[in-house]
């Protein structure tokens, strides 16, 4: 299987071999074999995510998940992060709006963890570096996360005068166990790829020079990647058990209540406190 490779020295499907690749500004989006491939592609900003990613991922996991020709997606980063997760810019332009703060968290927050959540078919995430918020909380609601060991893995809700979302209030304390989850969730403790893979939240830790080749060869080669090995119906009826129908409907609940508490705090003096002081360091960053 042949590959390009984009300025950052990832690999990139070839047209000639993808059935389809288009790419909607920050996020690339492409079919390979029966993968769905989701790329976080705005390496400059670490691929933190805007409204407009946000969306973008959403419609990436609902056409996968509807897509007959699909037998399981993809999830990964451009250059040497995996996500910082939510772009602070998103803070400013919905404290501007009427309504803004709710219109972020229901249509945006809400509605990416829920497809996550209702997402049929194996989702993989192939983490090429640090997992930050809602990229680290995500993860726990994948079927198979792999880490570079350049990989680390925080969710400073405590650091921005926020609470947890994700689901990961319910994912974590299962995967992780109570005190490693409240060390995450309420102290913003950054995770090491190593402690990652000790907890549970990934499944396998790869040194970062053979990541790229690791992920091709499982997924893709010929004869042993998954997609040649792995029947696509019988994956996804093994995984309608793993996530019963009583198991999203727990998730949908705790995404409900997660988001009903963020709105919350959006409004709070903490949250209006950090986040100036954000803006503040970045304009004296930028004297």
């Amino acid at each position: 299987m042949s590959t390009t490779t984009d300025t950052n020295g990832n690999n990139i499907v070839n047209n000639r071999e993808a059935d389809d690749i288009h790419q909607p500004n920050n996020v690339m989006l492409s079919k390979r074999m029966g993968v769905s491939i989701i790329r976080l592609n705005r390496p400059e900003k670490y691929n933190a995510l805007t409204q407009q990613m946000y969306g973008q991922i959403i419609t990436g996991l609902n056409d996968a998940a509807t897509d007959e020709s699909i037998k399981l997606a993809l999830i990964t980063g451009t250059g040497s992060y995996y996500s910082t997760g939510n772009d602070i810019g998103n803070f400013e332009n919905m404290y501007k709006q009427t309504n803004g703060i709710d219109q972020f968290v229901d249509d945006t927050v809400r509605q990416f963890v829920a497809a996550f959540i209702d997402f049929p078919k194996p989702l993989i995430a192939a983490v090429n570096g640090p997992a930050i918020g809602a990229a680290a909380t995500t993860l726990a609601l994948v079927d198979y996360a792999v880490a570079s060991d350049t990989a680390y893995f925080s969710t400073p809700f405590s650091s921005l005068g926020l609470s947890a979302e994700g689901c990961s209030t319910y994912t974590f304390p299962q995967i992780m166990g109570q005190s490693m989850a409240k060390q995450m969730l309420y102290f913003s403790h950054k995770m090491s790829a190593t402690e990652a893979l000790q907890s549970g939240l990934v499944s396998r830790v790869i040194p970062s020079a053979q990541f790229d080749d690791y992920i091709e060869n499982w997924i893709f080669a010929d004869r042993t990647g998954i997609v040649n090995t792995c029947y696509p119906q019988s994956m996804r009826a093994s995984k309608q058990l793993v996530r019963s129908a009583a198991i999203r409907r727990v998730l949908h609940e705790v995404n409900r209540s997660e988001c009903l508490i963020l709105k919350q705090r959006f409004n709070s003096d903490e949250c209006l406190e950090a986040i100036e002081k954000f803006f503040g360091r970045k304009k004296t960053t930028k004297k």
